[in-house]
């Protein structure tokens, strides 16, 4: 079923036909141009006929003198050109005083964590550091009993054995609370 051209009215022209005049002559609204520049990259017929307005009006040019828009029509087509002009960004109320320093406030975020470590490492730190020094004392109450009885068994004139036995006998009620 292949559709005929039906005429428009404009002296036997073809719905086509006037669609592609308009189109040559840029006649037609927004919409109707933006849906002719679609149907000419979907349609080779349409964009023949537009071709064969364009070639028959081009002479045209040439005679017809220019005629400047109305500056109403400048300004829409600058406004669809152009972006608008920036507007300059407000710039913030300044104040004076403390409470509204950006330096006070960086600083206490820096300081904030750096303050709550170092007060964690001194609540948790004494307990290791008294842990340590009562290891430390309780070694070194060993080690001088230990050379009190080496030197008392060498002073005795009692061989190594004797001097362990005599160490453990010494050390070991002591270390077990008796």
């Amino acid at each position: 079923m292949s559709q005929q051209p039906q005429p428009s009215g404009l002296d036997g022209l073809t719905e086509l036909e006037a669609l592609a005049m308009d189109h040559a002559l840029g006649g037609g609204s927004r919409a109707e141009r933006k849906a002719a520049e679609l149907r000419l990259l979907s349609d080779p017929e349409f964009r023949a006929a537009v071709e064969r307005w364009q070639v028959m009006l081009a002479p045209l040019d040439d005679v017809t003198p220019g005629i400047a828009p109305p500056p109403s029509v400048w300004a829409g087509i600058a406004g669809e050109i152009e972006p608008p002009p920036r507007r300059a960004a407000p710039q913030p109320a300044v104040s004076g005083g403390w409470w509204n320093s950006v330096g006070l406030w960086r600083g206490l975020a820096v300081a904030g964590p750096v303050l709550a470590a170092v007060a964690v490492a001194v609540l948790v730190q004494p307990d290791a550091v008294a842990d340590e020094r009562d290891g430390c004392e309780l070694q070194l109450r060993q080690l001088a009993d230990e050379r009190a009885i080496h030197l008392a068994a060498a002073h005795a004139g009692l061989d190594h054995v004797e001097q362990l036995v005599l160490a453990f006998d010494q050390v070991l009620p002591d270390a077990l609370g008796m």
